[in-house]
């Protein structure tokens, strides 16, 4: 009997932070965020993908230029999620590691380099992925326990 055909597989631009927005949307502290993280991850995931398209193509089209826009979005997500205080003080490591991975993302958009684009990509996701699972704050510090006296006390 003979089986049916395997799905085609799934492009993703963005498959360590898409499983950390993930995970983090099914056991995170901050639910509504990281579902909105999550949300941000897919649509810039999308746009890489029509972006690379366009860049195989050879063509200047507006999927080139909506990219940039996107991943945007998503670092404001991050920052939204991880907190400000921790994305401009503790991670602003990884926040300058994420800037300079959009630049070396936009620079290959900007040259219609696929192999480049490619590869900024990788640095790209290994960054947000890095500043998404770093910046989770753990659950005490951002629900202190409720401190209540013992009926021993």
């Amino acid at each position: 009997m003979p089986s049916a055909p395997s799905p085609a597989p799934t492009t993703t631009f963005l498959p360590l932070t898409t499983e950390a927005a993930l995970r983090l949307s099914r056991t995170g502290p901050e639910h509504n965020r990281a579902l909105v993280l999550r949300h941000r991850v897919a649509e810039a995931d999308a746009a890489a993908s029509r972006c690379w398209t366009a860049l195989l193509a050879g063509c200047d089209s507006t999927a080139r230029r909506s990219l940039g826009p996107r991943l945007r979005q998503l670092s404001e997500a991050t920052s939204l999620y991880v907190g400000t205080r921790w994305w401009f003080n503790d991670g602003s490591a990884h926040r300058r590691r994420v800037a300079q991975s959009q630049v070396h993302i936009e620079d290959a958009i900007a040259d219609g380099d696929g192999q480049e684009f490619a590869m900024a990509f990788i640095g790209y996701d290994h960054a947000m992925a890095s500043a998404v699972v770093c910046g989770v704050r753990p659950l005490d510090e951002i629900h202190p326990p409720q401190h209540t006296r013992s009926p021993t006390q």
